[in-house]
């Protein structure tokens, strides 16, 4: 498997059997299909169906019982957990901010600049916390990122917390410019829209 794994992020499901636990019926019973690289696909199914179970599958969050799963042809299960689910973004349906600035909200692994985290803020029409003034000063601590001790708290550097006024819009938006961000080719959106007004929906 090279380093650049998946090259395509073609999805492959193989008569695959899973359940929760020994004791529980199966969830997934004989699933088969295959999502061509490059394609966005809705998987659309009442509540308790099997939606979201079949991203735990993908991640590994959950081992099937019998079949296989596939990206690139590659079977995860013979992927290492740190390599295949960071290869994988989701977005889930609550949005998810760590405490600490924009900068590190977006790249918390410090993977790019200033000027892309910037250019998808602007993009994902986000352009109002590049000027948000903090509510209050934080002291540095030599335990975070070094990103969180440069500038005076402002743009990138704004920092997030409890207690600023993010919308429900601006928290999902934020966890999607995350995920442009990786760029990784298997994006899981687990209705990621669902908490969100129309307009912010159609801007996604």
């Amino acid at each position: 498997m090279s380093a650049d794994w998946p090259l395509k992020g073609q999805i492959t499901f193989k008569d695959v059997h899973l359940r929760y636990r020994p004791e529980l019926d199966r969830v997934l019973q004989g699933l088969s299909y295959e999502v061509t690289a490059g394609h966005k696909v809705g998987i659309v199914g009442r509540s308790g169906c099997g939606k979201s179970t079949m991203g735990l599958a993908l991640s590994r969050l959950l081992e099937v019982d019998s079949g296989e799963v596939l990206i690139d042809g590659v079977e995860v299960n013979k992927v290492d957990l740190e390599t295949l689910r960071s290869r994988i973004t989701v977005i889930p349906q609550d949005p998810v901010i760590f405490d600490g600035t924009l900068r590190t909200n977006l790249d918390p692994l410090n993977k790019r600049t200033d000027e892309e985290i910037v250019k998808v803020l602007r993009d994902a029409g986000l352009e109002d916390l590049l000027t948000r003034k903090p509510e209050k000063k934080f002291k540095a601590d030599k335990e975070l990122d070094i990103n969180e001790e440069r500038g005076d708290g402002t743009g990138i550097h704004f920092r997030l917390n409890d207690a600023d006024s993010l919308s429900a819009g601006e928290k999902q938006l934020i966890c999607i410019c995350r995920a442009v961000l990786r760029r990784n080719k298997i994006v899981l959106l687990d209705e990621a829209t669902a908490n969100i007004d129309v307009i912010t929906e159609k801007s996604i």
